[in-house]
């Protein structure tokens, strides 16, 4: 068995509110440290100078003077991006003029925001400024979660995140996915795929590292277009084949943050998501579940592992056991549920001996899986 890759595991089996946080101060302080003499900026809030107003935020039509006036705020403060030390006051700008208390965005305004935005980014990305680009990857995931959690989320800056979603810079790729889950849905719905069929091409080229790969799951996640069988597919599409590459790395090592596995089990067990899958969708689905337990299971019998690496192992079988457990009360199969629960409780020294009768259980529900692999020493 080779050595676990483990990198950042840690943290995203406990928290990822941490790692957000360090990416937000390194963004912060990668200008700050070249303007050290400059006095930092205020913190701006809401309704304070240098913000827009509530009132167009939230207005839910827009004259032509207010489209100026929201075109030219932002090319303002896209450009305070290019000052090291003004930068994070232009960020912290455009996120908060993204949203508003209640009735929160409107719309009209979510629409020409993000369009303004989209323009003056894609612009200012062109001076090839690594700070200037995870800032820009910042304030897409920020305005698009406002937009999202408002239920007025447009495809207005898929351009711009699909340009940020392909740069070398691990942190901005990473904003980058995270934001890509806020508009892929209506992205998708415009009939505009390509954001989609970057996601995992983009966790492939920064080598599976966890944070990525839990981010894109995340990103994924079919339930977010529940009524849309079309757009469920799409994503149920991309979820499977990012679940198949990370199970055929598990057969030779432990991947980076293995439980982010979870997400793929319960997403697509999920009764909204199973019942739009096809037969064959939902035969691929138990196999890479099954492979998934059965090979964690092994790793989980390791010696000498890290004591946090082993509680995450645990987990992650736990946790993805789950998702038959999901599927049995959906095709009511008590005998599956029974086998999947077992496994829901266990612990290492008894993983391995729950493990054929979980198959023996899927193969009884008219699941033609076949048994799971072994780890390559």
């Amino acid at each position: 068995m080779n050595r676990p890759h483990r990198a950042n595991s840690r943290h995203l089996f406990l928290t990822l509110d941490f790692f957000w946080a360090c990416l937000l101060v390194t963004a912060t302080l990668s200008g700050a440290a070249r303007a050290q003499d400059t006095p930092a900026p205020p913190t701006p809030t809401l309704g304070a100078a240098g913000v827009i107003p509530s009132s167009l935020i939230t207005s839910v039509a827009l004259a032509p003077e207010d489209l100026t006036t929201i075109n030219n705020y932002v090319a303002q403060q896209v450009a305070l991006l290019s000052d090291p030390a003004n930068m994070s006051l232009g960020r912290n700008h455009l996120i908060a003029s993204s949203t508003a208390t209640q009735p929160g965005p409107s719309a009209a305004f979510s629409q020409a925001y993000d369009s303004a935005l989209n323009g003056a980014l894609l612009v200012a990305l062109g001076n090839s400024s690594p700070d200037v680009r995870l800032n820009a990857a910042i304030i897409a995931a920020k305005a698009t979660f406002n937009a999202k959690t408002a239920n007025v989320a447009s495809a207005a800056l898929a351009p711009l995140i699909l340009k940020l979603i392909n740069d070398r810079d691990d942190a901005t790729c990473l904003w980058a996915i995270k934001a890509a889950g806020n508009v892929v849905v209506p992205a998708l719905a415009a009939r505009n795929p390509a954001l989609l069929n970057a996601i995992v091409p983009a966790v492939i080229a920064h080598g599976y590292k966890g944070p990525m790969v839990d981010e894109a799951y995340q990103a994924l996640d079919p339930s977010a277009a529940a009524g849309n069988s079309a757009v469920q597919q799409a994503l149920i599409g991309q979820i499977l084949d990012l679940f198949a590459k990370r199970v055929a790395i598990c057969a030779t090592q432990v991947p980076d943050a293995p439980s982010a596995e979870r997400w793929a089990s319960l997403f697509l067990s999920n009764r909204g998501n199973w019942t739009v899958m096809n037969a064959s969708q939902q035969l691929q689905t138990m196999q890479l579940i099954v492979n998934t337990i059965a090979l964690i299971s092994q790793h989980a019998q390791g010696k000498n592992l890290d004591p946090d690496l082993r509680a995450e192992l645990i987990f992650t079988v736990n946790k993805t056991a789950e998702g038959i457990d999901v599927v049995s009360l959906t095709i009511g199969d008590a005998s599956l549920q029974a086998a999947a629960r077992n496994l829901e409780h266990s612990q290492p020294p008894q993983f391995l001996a729950l493990i054929p009768p979980l198959v023996s259980a899927v193969q009884a529900a008219k699941f033609n899986i076949t048994a799971p692999p072994t780890v390559k020493p």
